[in-house]
């Protein structure tokens, strides 16, 4: 069963047919996906991230979203196949569905990021140039790298070419990955440092609460930073979804940092997900990175040859007595 399932993983396809009936219709619309590291439930608020805030008040919000795991190599891999960290060590770790589909549908694909380790937690599969036709990453140089990680998928999603006339043309539609690091460190300008006391950077984490509430306050200050960052990509003419990688416990569950034990705090990050004419709505049963690619290929008609190959469902139809009732899986990196 487990060889079965896996070529249909391998295998799966654009139905053209159904493809060519829905772009003779409209034209294909742009997609922004933005991974923020440690994206926790809680920031999305009007204190902490007053612009993603306002803009999941206008989207489809999902506040229990499970990564596929408390580590940001299974939540990218979640996202980039629609399965669960099952099939992390599998053959379709080098084959990601995401850019195999968006590919096939026409859609040129874009990956920036202000990070280099790919390799070092075993994401160079699917997160590598092979599979992207355009893909920069730097070492994480705060805030210079994320801020060009933020120019480089504008600058990606609004490329255009000339046509014979003399007219300008949109080219092939657009899909771009970034990838934002600086709350992974903490770093915040100045002016976002409004949450205090903050710990000095010398100083260890610690479960005391007067120590716990430091740390966070600075993750928070971080926040704020991040959602300066990333105000030009909140679009509202393109498919936008934004997310976290996962979250981080900051000792709510006992630990420091995430990847160390299976928890709400580390496995849990919210998810938005933006489109022209969608309707508002809180999803308030548990959600997963799985369902994000499906529902992403719902939102751009794209067909598939075999629809049911996803461990995750499509959040435009599933029913919430199904979202109540179905399980599935998040795992632990140690």
């Amino acid at each position: 069963a487990v060889h079965r399932r896996e070529r249909d993983q391998m295998k799966v396809g654009v139905a053209r047919t159904g493809l060519q009936a829905k772009t003779s219709q409209q034209e294909p619309a742009n997609v922004i996906i933005v991974v923020i590291e440690c994206l926790r439930p809680d920031l999305i608020d009007s204190k902490i991230m007053p612009n993603l805030h306002e803009f999941a008040e206008r989207s489809i919000l999902c506040p229990h979203n499970f990564s596929s795991g408390n580590a940001t190599c299974y939540g990218m891999f979640g996202l980039m196949t629609g399965l669960e960290a099952i099939w992390f060590q599998r053959p379709v770790h080098q084959q990601p569905i995401l850019n195999r589909l968006l590919h096939a549908a026409g859609y040129k694909l874009g990956f920036y990021g202000g990070q280099t380790d790919w390799r070092h937690f075993q994401m160079d599969g699917f997160v590598c140039p092979e599979h992207f036709d355009e893909f920069q990453t730097e070492l994480p140089v705060l805030p210079g790298s994320d801020l060009r990680t933020v120019e480089r998928t504008i600058g990606f999603i609004d490329q255009s070419k000339p046509g014979g006339n003399g007219v300008t043309e949109l080219a092939s539609p657009r899909a771009s990955v970034a990838y934002m690091f600086g709350t992974h460190s903490r770093y915040s300008d100045p002016q976002d440092r409004i949450f205090q006391p903050t710990a000095p950077e010398h100083l260890l984490m610690s479960t005391s609460p007067e120590i716990k509430e430091q740390f966070y306050n600075g993750f928070k200050n971080s926040a704020r930073t991040m959602d300066r960052m990333i105000k030009p990509l909140p679009r509202d003419d393109c498919v936008v979804i934004i997310l976290g990688d996962h979250g981080e416990p900051y000792f709510d569950d006992g630990t420091a940092v995430h990847g160390t034990r299976l928890s709400r705090y580390q496995n849990m990050t919210p998810a938005i997900i933006h489109f022209p004419g969608v309707v508002p709505r809180k999803i308030t049963a548990p959600t997963s990175h799985t369902d994000l690619l499906p529902t992403l290929l719902s939102i751009l008609g794209i067909p598939l040859t075999n629809p049911n190959v996803f461990d995750g469902l499509d959040l435009l139809t599933a029913s919430d007595e199904t979202l109540a009732e179905r399980s599935f899986l998040t795992r632990n990196y140690m």
